[in-house]
């Protein structure tokens, strides 16, 4: 079996889909919403649903005439889940390194120091200065230069789960910036708090702050980010990428619709040009967030200050707790 970057399974040909959900598919191995993936192999990662796949006694049978593997989008996650299906027996082997990067793509978690890499690296593969030159990458649209990313990337597991080789330097610095902003929190630069009642994790800080360490920080998947700036601060409330997953564990705080809360702040807000936005498709959206935005729609500095924000944020999603 080979992997097939594509929307929907070729016209005749027998399927397995793996993390997205494209169409056609004979067995889908995916934690993306409205999935159908058989619940004995449910796991918080594809990969780690591939795994279990790997490991299942009728493991043959379940994949019984399948010719292809199909997902809809390159990414970790979906990248190691094919390689399992491919490869079981080795897979299981090397379980736990995979899903450290499983879960370092897709939930923005700082597992080890390999799986961190491997996903700033399989993530934005085609982003990355110099990466398309060493994968033999050439031109052409968009999906065809996903597929040869794609081709290479697998050809060269599992030694990428250790060892990135060439691929090591193109992402030193994004990896560099993960672990200074981990170090931020462990001398005490940063403020961090939690508040239980409303499934929420606080984050005031002076300086930019990596995503990956914020959310291996956070103990909730609600979480409100504060930068102090000259002329106030910057405000931005995150509803954590693996509270959108179909997983066996339950979010730790729901997804709740941001454009009430969002609006109760700019009710509030004493600064002119300063508009409270929130993603039009949330809480739907993978990635969905509110913040306080300047006139071009970018993070920019409110004028209301840190425990006003804290203290409507918490009401709002303790008000939304109560809707069914």
């Amino acid at each position: 079996m080979r992997l097939l970057l594509c929307r929907e399974a070729p016209a005749g040909v027998r399927c397995v889909a793996v993390d997205g959900l494209p169409r056609g598919a004979h067995l889908e191995l995916s934690h993306w919403p409205g999935n159908r993936t058989p619940a004995r192999l449910k796991a918080d990662t594809s990969t780690g649903i591939a795994l279990n796949l790997a490991a299942a006694k009728d493991r043959a049978d379940l994949l019984a005439g399948c010719e292809l593997v199909i997902n809809d989008h390159l990414d970790c996650d979906g990248l190691l889940a094919a390689w399992t299906v491919f490869n079981p027996d080795d897979a299981l082997v090397h379980a736990p390194d995979l899903v450290a990067a499983a879960e370092a793509g897709d939930f923005a978690w700082f597992t080890t120091p390999a799986g961190v890499r491997l996903a700033l690296l399989l993530d934005d593969v085609l982003e990355l200065p110099g990466a398309a030159e060493l994968l033999g990458v050439t031109g052409g649209e968009a999906r065809s230069r996903e597929q040869q990313a794609a081709d290479a990337l697998l050809a060269r597991m599992p030694g990428l789960l250790t060892d990135l080789g060439a691929l090591a330097p193109l992402v030193q610095a994004p990896y560099d910036r993960v672990v200074d902003s981990l170090a931020a929190f462990a001398r005490g630069e940063v403020q961090a708090h939690d508040v239980q009642r409303a499934a929420l994790s606080v984050v005031m800080s002076s300086r930019p702050l990596e995503r990956l360490a914020v959310w291996t920080w956070a103990r909730f998947d609600r979480v409100l980010r504060a930068r102090r700036a000259a002329d106030g601060n910057a405000y931005v409330l995150e509803l954590t990428a693996r509270s959108w997953f179909d997983t066996p564990a339950p979010p730790r705080g729901r997804r709740v619709p941001l454009q009430p809360i969002a609006r109760a702040l700019q009710a509030l807000e004493p600064e002119r040009g300063v508009r409270w936005l929130a993603d039009p498709e949330a809480p739907s959206k993978l990635h969905s967030r509110l913040w306080s935005a300047g006139s071009d729609g970018s993070e920019a500095a409110s004028g209301l200050d840190f425990s006003m924000v804290e203290e409507v944020v918490v009401a709002a999603l303790l008000e939304a707790e109560k809707s069914p």
